[in-house]
């Protein structure tokens, strides 16, 4: 019997679909998350860089070469903070991952404990049948 045979195709791609969206939707607020605090940080460096020109062209207290230096330092800054961000956020995702596994580790009980058996009685199963009446198979 396959999902084939039964023409529950469509069914079954939407359902793997939907499942698919489901399990993966943590990921994908993890990306936009990410996306969002490094166009934040961007913004945030752009309005540092824009207030560093407009103070250097407007007061005329120090030359081109030390408003370059001060451009180039603080994108080199906007760079490092955006990475550290990203970094911390895989940290956690890290940390997370590892109390789930150490969750189920310590908390969740042994499937192999005295409720199941670990092998079946010798005299088992003592009777049975199997009955196939009017079959007819093909192959395509």
């Amino acid at each position: 019997m396959t999902i084939r045979a039964f023409d529950w195709v469509e069914q079954n791609i939407a359902l793997n679909r939907k499942h698919l969206n489901e399990s993966q939707r943590s990921s994908y607020l993890f990306a936009m998350i990410q996306q969002w605090l490094t166009l934040v940080l961007n913004i945030a460096v752009a309005v540092l860089a824009v207030t560093l020109v407009a103070l250097a062209t407007q007061l005329n207290i120090s030359g081109a070469g030390f408003t370059g230096v001060g451009l180039v330092s603080i994108m080199s800054f906007g760079t490092m903070l955006a990475s550290i961000v990203r970094q911390y956020t895989q940290l956690e995702l890290a940390t997370g991952a590892l109390a789930r596994l150490k969750f189920f580790s310590e908390d969740i009980p042994d499937e192999n404990g005295e409720s199941i058996p670990l092998s079946v009685p010798e005299e088992w199963p003592s009777t049975g049948n199997i009955e196939i009446c009017d079959v007819s198979a093909g192959y395509r």
